[in-house]
C-alpha cells in the first residue's frame, strides 16, 4: 500500500487509507486502545474454526476509523502463509484473544488476492467489499459495522 494516497469518495471528499503501523506527514500516528487493537488476534469463522490471525489494521484517516483488516492464515511456521483484506463489516464478535466473523473459511479462500499496492485503489476495495457482500463504507448504502473502532 502506498501510504497518503487520495481517493475520491462517493461524496466528492477524499479518504485515505493506510496500515496502522504507519505514520502521516502531520505525524499522526493511529494508536488503537489495546482493548481495541485486534493485530495479534485469532480470527474465527463463524462455526468457530481457527483461520488465522490479524496481522495489520487498515485505516481510514480522515474518518479515524479501522476499515479493512489484513489477515494471515494457511502456511506453516509462517512460511506459506496467505494474506486477505477482511472488511471490519464482517467482524460479528471480539474477545480478548480472538476475532470471530460471519463468514466461512471459503470466503476468505476465495477472496480477491491480497495486493498491498491495490488497497487504496476504488476497484480493487470495491471487489474486496463485493466478495463478502457489504457496501463500501463510501458508497450509498452502507451500514456502519458493529465493531466501528474509532482511532
Amino acid at each position: 500500500m502506498s501510504p497518503g494516497a487520495a481517493l475520491s469518495g462517493a461524496s466528492g471528499s477524499a479518504w485515505r487509507l493506510r496500515n496502522a503501523a504507519s505514520t502521516d506527514p502531520s505525524g499522526w500516528v493511529p494508536r488503537p486502545a489495546a482493548d481495541e487493537d485486534l493485530r495479534g488476534r485469532k480470527v474465527a469463522d463463524r462455526s468457530g474454526n481457527e483461520l488465522g490471525k490479524v496481522s495489520d489494521l487498515i485505516i481510514d484517516e480522515e474518518q479515524r476509523k479501522v476499515r479493512l483488516l489484513l489477515m494471515e492464515y494457511g502456511g506453516f511456521l509462517g512460511i506459506g502463509d496467505k494474506k486477505s483484506y477482511l472488511p471490519v463489516d464482517a467482524v460479528a464478535d471480539v474477545t480478548e484473544d480472538q476475532v470471530r466473523i460471519d463468514r466461512t473459511r471459503d470466503d476468505v479462500v476465495d477472496a480477491p488476492e491480497y495486493d498491498p499496492e491495490l488497497v487504496d485503489q476504488r476497484e480493487y476495495s470495491d471487489r474486496v467489499y463485493s466478495h463478502y457482500g457489504y457496501a463500501p463504507f463510501w458508497g450509498t448504502g452502507c451500514i456502519p459495522p458493529r465493531f466501528p473502532y474509532q482511532l
